[in-house]
């Protein structure tokens, strides 16, 4: 893992961090795609889409699990598979979090994956949420 990269994480309103440099935006996850999708790779799971702008090193992912982008185990899953993803690509130089849903960015974790499941369910979800909370 490339623990040197300069991860930012944001909503589609925030200011995205980068090499030092602030750009603000204030307009819509679509707009915020555009403006970081001219050039570059493109991978996608049912849960999340990744947009890489090899010109400038900024990948885009967009959260696209309605009805409220909630962090299930599936999610988790297809998340960090996308961050390892990235960390591999060596012009990867951050990367900016938004949502596909209108006016909603995540509810935070899934309660439903926290009850009513088997042990190996809860260690395999807790696992997941331990190593987003490694990908940097």
């Amino acid at each position: 893992r490339s623990s040197d990269l300069p991860w930012a994480l944001i909503r589609s309103s925030a200011s995205v961090v980068r090499a030092g440099t602030v750009w603000k935006h204030g307009g819509s996850s679509s707009q915020l795609l555009r403006l970081f999708s001219n050039h570059g790779s493109v991978f996608s799971d049912n849960k999340i889409l990744v947009n890489m702008d090899d010109a400038t090193g900024v990948a885009v992912v967009t959260m696209k699990s309605p009805p409220v982008n909630s962090l299930s185990l599936d999610f988790l899953t297809e998340f960090a598979i996308g961050v390892e993803k990235l960390e591999m690509q060596r012009g990867c130089r951050g990367l900016i979090l938004t949502s596909a849903l209108p006016n909603v960015f995540s509810a935070g974790l899934d309660i439903t994956e926290m009850c009513g499941k088997s042990a190996e369910h809860y260690g395999a979800f807790w696992r997941a949420v331990q190593e987003i909370g490694r990908a940097h």
